[in-house]
């Protein structure tokens, strides 16, 4: 019960990261509120929370408008009296509608977009989220970003433009606030089997059923999976890390110290 009686907002709840957080913040205690796009996918989540034994809503929202994301906010108060931690999951990636090639094939609304949901979504949660958590004596915020803002891909700049972004953010986060008790790190993660490395799927999965290349892939041979990246979630977010601030647990089985095989950048 590393969470018990803490009350968490996980965004992106709906599919894969978020969804199995959801759950095993739920199992360790915590009062969770989820947040995305859409409902139906959302409900389904609560589903599972519950089923799991745990105490948990959705709240339907577009984290890149600052109305929806103080709504947010203001609903987790309204249900459950308080805000202790944050995690900002909610991304897109080569799964969503928006081009992710190199930066000379990107139109200009397409960056902004991308933009705007994995970096101006975790920018208004920590500007709405911290100055809740300072009514309170202060939280911990745990920001999610990606291997693609920490090495140099040959596709998918707005991506990783966006996720180094997440690493700055939480970096400044950790410096200006901890005095005042908000404590901010960042899940540095590398790709896992979801929905939203659909696009590279069939390549990624084609590499590892082979025994003389998976290893290409990662040193490890192998994909994780949404439960295994919740758990480093739950120890960033619990009080086993409470002397990290502003840091980078990267979790990629080794992806990002050996070579990446071609065409399966994610």
């Amino acid at each position: 019960m590393r969470l018990d009686g803490k009350v968490v907002i996980i965004t992106g709840a709906g599919t894969g990261l978020g969804r199995a957080a959801m759950v095993l913040f739920a199992r360790e205690g915590a009062k969770v509120v989820g947040c995305g796009r859409r409902q139906d996918r959302g409900d389904e989540t609560v589903r599972l929370v519950k089923a799991a034994g745990g105490d948990g809503v959705f709240v339907q929202a577009d984290i890149s408008k600052s109305d929806d994301v103080q709504r947010v906010i203001t609903e987790t108060v309204s249900h459950f009296g308080r805000l202790d931690v944050l995690v900002n999951n909610a991304s897109v990636g080569p799964n969503g509608p928006y081009n992710m090639g190199p930066v000379t094939e990107i139109p200009d609304e397409d960056w902004d977009a991308v933009i705007n949901v994995n970096l101006r979504g975790p920018f208004l949660f920590c500007k709405y989220g911290i100055r809740q958590m300072l009514t309170s004596g202060g939280g911990v915020i745990v920001n999610v970003s990606s291997i693609g803002g920490t090495i140099g891909m040959h596709s998918n700049h707005n991506y990783c433009a966006s996720k180094a972004g997440v690493i700055s953010l939480t970096k400044c986060i950790g410096a200006s606030y901890a005095a005042k008790g908000i404590r901010a790190n960042c899940l540095v993660a590398g790709s896992f089997d979801s929905d939203f490395i659909a696009p590279y799927a069939e390549g990624i999965k084609a590499t590892l059923a082979d025994e003389r290349l998976r290893y290409l892939y990662s040193p490890v041979g192998r994909m994780s999976t949404p439960e295994e990246m919740a758990r480093p979630l739950l120890f960033l977010a619990s009080e086993d890390s409470s002397y990290m601030y502003g840091e980078c647990l990267v979790a990629d089985g080794a992806q990002t110290i050996a070579p990446i095989a071609a065409g399966t950048d994610g």
